[in-house]
């Protein structure tokens, strides 16, 4: 199955599914994945499980529910990546714990060294800080330096632009 924006109980079939695959993922991340973090390789594998990753990209953390995520051209990835949210008991008596799944964005030419939360969307030539915390659902602006728990826009990143060359190769392989 492919993993969408949704709200799943606990208890439910599919959260057993996730979270067997999770576990899969998490034992294949500390044995084989470690040693092909930074390399196409990864790059690879995660398209072939559902994310829309760029050619161009730099994937050094690892990606959980890949069909959730699109990282644009140059983009660094420097912080592993989750889409859900664990969520309490409702406030009803028949309301169980749940998760939440969401998309993540990332934009062209982004420096991403801190956390982001489902929902994030992160505009071209960003960086987030490391130990910054982008909120759920939470909008990055194009050209942001975002640091900070909650980060905050602290100034321009001044993130070098991508070539016109890497832009045409990304329209050829599309």
């Amino acid at each position: 199955g492919r993993y969408r924006p949704m709200k799943v109980n606990l208890g439910s079939w599919y959260y057993v599914r996730w979270w067997y695959v999770d576990r899969l993922l998490h034992l294949w991340e500390n044995t084989i994945g470690f040693f092909i973090l930074k390399t196409k390789i990864i790059w690879f594998f995660y398209r072939l499980l559902g994310a829309e990753l760029s050619p161009f990209a730099n994937i050094h953390a690892f990606v959980r529910e890949f069909d959730l995520v699109k990282i644009g051209s140059q983009t660094v990835l420097k912080h592993n990546l989750k889409c859900r949210k664990f969520q309490p008991y409702g406030k009803g008596d028949d309301e169980s714990p749940t998760m939440v799944f969401r998309n993540i964005e990332i934009g062209k030419n982004c420096d991403i060294s801190g956390m982001l939360s489902p929902g994030s969307v992160v505009g071209d030539a960003t960086k987030v800080s490391s130990r910054s915390a982008i909120e759920e659902g939470g909008h990055v602006p194009d050209n942001v330096l975002a640091q900070g728990s909650p980060a905050y826009n602290a100034g321009e990143a001044n993130l070098m632009k991508s070539s016109l060359r890497d832009d045409i190769l990304l329209d050829i392989i599309k």
